[in-house]
């Protein structure tokens, strides 16, 4: 009887280590942690863990390219299965993405590949669809004529299809004239300053073209500060929480932000990296459509 009660605990014990186990060891790598990338990381966290796996998640600390790579190094020495990575620079980052190459870690792109390494897959916001979105809704706004300013940022290629997408809005609009176009850091203080110095060189400007949320809250806040909210067209790609509550109390009239989907493309990764494993084929690109918020459909709308 006392065997046999041994025998049942031990097989219990097999049992739990089995099932508690970790089917895969994943590094995360973002370059910075703001609420965008929360919600990314989160979305991504949240996939791993719901698969069995483990998550370790670093950031690069403000787009810190070395930073990343010491990052990413550390990462491959506590033998990860897979990196999720969203690349700080296009060029910059390569080495970042080579180390896993070398490891023979296979590397899931968030928002962005980098101009060398190989990727499985990048799974993204279809960004210039996004800075189409917003561009157009600033046209229309401004009725396609008068001054507009774009509030650019670091050069990522999710950025810089923004940006193209933003120019080529303008340019089948004659009677629009892009008027500056200047880098802001990612904290809203960046998007504050950059704004205030485009309205105080250019005092007709009609519209703000900016590259995320923290640029939308930045423009605003330079136009609330000399009292022109309301008069100058905002448009913008995030769909962050406190730019969509913005829009849904009506604080911020013709503006508008193209959202992303960051749970989403958190979940898609991870299971593109499952598919991966089970030898499924999987897409170069995953591509996910931005949506445009407004004042008329921000109430309710969530990340």
């Amino acid at each position: 009887m006392i065997l046999t009660l041994l025998v049942s605990f031990m097989v219990s014990m097999l049992f739990i280590g089995a099932s508690a186990e970790v089917a895969f060891k994943a590094g995360v790598v973002l370059p910075t942690m703001n609420v965008f990338y929360l919600a990314l990381s989160n979305g991504v966290t949240d996939a791993i863990v719901a698969a069995g796996g483990k998550a370790i998640t670093v950031t690069s600390q403000q787009y810190r390219v070395a930073i990343e790579l010491a990052c990413v190094e550390d990462l491959l020495q506590q033998d990860i299965d897979v990196l999720f990575i969203d690349a700080s620079d296009a060029i910059a980052s390569v080495p970042a993405i080579q180390a896993a190459n070398k490891a023979n870690v296979p590397v899931i792109g968030l928002n962005q590949r980098t101009e060398g390494g190989e990727f499985v897959t990048v799974v993204a916001t279809q960004n210039y669809k996004a800075g189409k979105l917003a561009a157009e809704f600033v046209m229309e706004q401004i009725q396609n004529k008068g001054e507009v300013a774009i509030i650019n940022g670091p050069p990522v290629p999710a950025v810089l299809d923004r940006i193209k997408a933003f120019k080529d809005v303008v340019a089948k609009n004659p009677d629009v004239k892009i008027v500056a176009d200047q880098m802001m850091g990612n904290t809203i203080a960046d998007g504050v300053a950059v704004a205030e110095n485009m309205l105080q060189a250019n005092p007709t400007l009609e519209g703000f073209l900016c590259m995320n949320d923290f640029a939308f809250l930045g423009a605003l806040t330079a136009l609330q500060n000399i009292g022109k909210v309301g008069k100058v067209a905002i448009g913008a790609i995030d769909g962050m929480p406190e730019v969509v509550q913005i829009l849904a109390s009506g604080l911020a009239p013709m503006s508008a932000t193209a959202a992303q989907l960051p749970i989403d493309i958190g979940k898609q990764a991870v299971q593109a990296y499952l598919d991966y494993s089970d030898k499924k084929d999987v897409p170069k690109d995953i591509l996910i459509d931005p949506k445009l918020i407004t004042k008329e459909n921000a109430q309710g709308f969530s990340w």
